[in-house]
């Protein structure tokens, strides 16, 4: 690379770095009410087991029923 250019870049990026440090909004206040309803781990974990198997199944049959069997023993 040139040596003006190298220059001229470093110091576009050095004022960059500096304009975006200063103009940053102030950080947001935190809230004490949660603003949506808090989901169990356990629920959570459940569904990204559910989402993996059927996402590794073959056939469409196989989704439904993996989909049921979970809705009957009350995990989704």
């Amino acid at each position: 690379m040139k040596q003006p250019t190298f220059i001229l870049t470093a110091l576009a990026l050095i004022t960059l770095s500096i304009y975006l440090f200063v103009s940053a909004p102030p950080p947001l206040p935190d809230s004490k009410k949660s603003s949506g309803k808090i989901l169990p781990m356990r629920l959570f974990l459940l569904w990204c087991i559910a989402m993996f198997n059927i996402q590794n199944r073959a056939s469409i049959g196989e989704h439904s029923k993996y989909f049921f069997e979970l809705k009957d023993q009350n995990k989704l």
